[in-house]
């Protein structure tokens, strides 16, 4: 008889506001979005671990697992769940996005891969969310020990969350919202980004932590109106942190040249979404194929909107 199968999806997600100020302990917001990384799970004879995605392979037998990049987040997923029969598997990933943009694939198949790995060990069970949130949140902070979480907590629990990492809570607001996001056409590393806040953190704590607290009142002013839909409050806010977020040095000006162009088209409060120094933007609105088309003329082809519909459910078990 074929050995059981077991599969589970994640989508990727957005920052909409409270980026690097969630790193210090603030609030942030932050949306699933409806693109999805899913990972299936074959159980192996031999206490073997295999990887298979579009990245590339990986293979060890369970004794000599180490954390090897380009799956350092499904490896330290592996690592953290007890494993005492040494049961192996092999691991499928699909992805209906590029891990190149962002959109916080690190946080949606390391969410998956809880889900489907703990099932597996536990002959079966589906563990409860809260479980797979905190054990997929802890594997992240082994490769990126800044990381707040807000985009785990968005993969496993889905819609558009105001997220507190310490003491954890989040909160849900809304599962709508017309937003539409841009590719830079570059992206820095987010550990990279977060290394280089903190370094100017250390050497002007004062200012950061204003700036920090007033992130956390836009983030919050924003969780008001997106539960009442009033979007022009929200891109108002959106509008006030980027200010902040350039304050930070994490802006640019070819980065605000195509918050410019997004508003040129009608959309509302363009920001950075994420870390910053590249990846994407975002701004409250929509825009047709053809407006999406005329406003990208003149740019670099690397440059492109990108599909961010929200994704109104989190983590999803499904049939392999």
């Amino acid at each position: 008889m074929a050995p059981k199968l077991y599969k589970a999806s994640a989508p990727g997600n957005l920052m909409l506001l409270g980026e690097h100020a969630v790193v210090y302990g603030k609030k942030a917001i932050v949306a699933a979005i409806d693109a999805r990384i899913a990972v299936s799970l074959k159980p192996l004879n031999t206490a073997t671990i295999k990887i298979q995605s579009r990245l590339g392979s990986y293979e060890s037998c369970i004794a000599a697992l180490s954390i090897t990049a380009p799956f350092e987040y499904i490896l330290a997923v592996i690592q953290s769940i007890d494993n005492p029969a040494k049961k192996g598997f092999e691991l499928l990933i699909e992805a209906e996005f590029l891990a190149s943009l962002g959109l916080g694939s690190s946080a949606a198949v390391t969410v998956a891969t809880t889900a489907v790995v703990s099932a597996y060990l536990q002959g079966g069970r589906i563990l409860p969310s809260s479980y797979i949130f905190e054990t997929a949140k802890l594997a992240v902070q082994t490769i990126s020990p800044k990381a707040s979480g807000a985009d785990v907590a968005a993969s496993t629990f889905g819609g558009i969350l105001l997220y507190q990492p310490q003491p954890f809570h989040y909160l849900w607001l809304t599962d709508t919202l017309p937003l539409t996001a841009l590719y830079s056409g570059f992206k820095t590393p987010t550990p990279k980004v977060i290394e280089k806040v903190y370094q100017r953190y250390l050497a002007s704590p004062a200012m950061h932590l204003d700036l920090f607290e007033q992130m956390d009142a836009c983030t919050q002013l924003a969780a008001q109106a997106l539960r009442l839909q009033a979007w022009s409050t929200v891109s108002i806010a959106m509008k006030q942190q980027q200010a902040l977020l350039k304050k930070l040095q994490v802006s640019s000006p070819e980065l605000e040249q195509l918050i410019d162009i997004m508003e040129t088209q009608g959309l509302q409060g363009g920001k950075i979404s994420g870390s910053g120094l590249g990846d994407c933007l975002i701004a409250i609105g929509e825009l047709t194929e053809q407006q999406q088309q005329d406003s990208l003329k003149s740019l670099d082809k690397s440059i492109y909107y990108v599909p961010a519909r929200i994704a109104k459910k989190g983590l999803m078990y499904e049939q392999a």
